[in-house]
């Protein structure tokens, strides 16, 4: 044997290239787990800007419902009182009237309600002072649930 082979033999034998070996496969390690990590940080991420997102659209809804419901509000109270029983727009409870509206639109498209209209009429036998009482509810579904909005106005004689 000569001298280059028993070098050669003693480097193959030495602690140094027995922690090369083991070192590697603890970077194969680290790396794994690196990436579990980013993963689920991201997963993370898009689950909440999903929700938020979805929150920012039904806030967005219900400001457009709120408004609509403001809108028959200011109907009713401008509304001339003589017309009111003859008018069509607030019958005679327990009868509605359905009118479908479209209350605003987003990226996605219009948005559209279904306002619901009566009235209730009292006079006071006394003072022969005629009340109505003149209700919209402002209904609209986003995906499985239901919302409605009340606009009620008391008008007297």
């Amino acid at each position: 044997m000569g001298r280059r082979h028993i070098l050669n033999l003693n480097l193959e034998r030495s602690p140094l290239r027995n922690q090369r070996r083991a070192e590697a496969g603890s970077t194969l390690v680290e790396l794994s787990v690196t990436l579990f990590l980013i993963t689920a940080i991201g997963a993370m991420t898009m689950q909440t800007m999903t929700a938020s997102w979805l929150m920012q659209n039904w806030t967005i809804a219900q400001s457009m419902t709120d408004a609509y419901a403001a809108i028959e509000t200011a109907n009713a109270q401008r509304w001339v009182f003589n017309e009111i029983p003859t008018s069509g727009r607030w019958p005679q409870y327990p009868a509605t009237v359905q009118v479908q509206v479209t209350i605003g639109s987003t990226p996605r498209g219009t948005v559209n309600a279904t306002v619901y209209r009566t009235c209730m009429w009292s006079q006071d036998p006394t003072t022969l002072i005629q009340t109505y009482i003149l209700e919209s509810f402002v209904v609209y579904q986003d995906g499985r649930r239901n919302y409605c909005k009340l606009s009620k106005v008391v008008r007297t004689e």
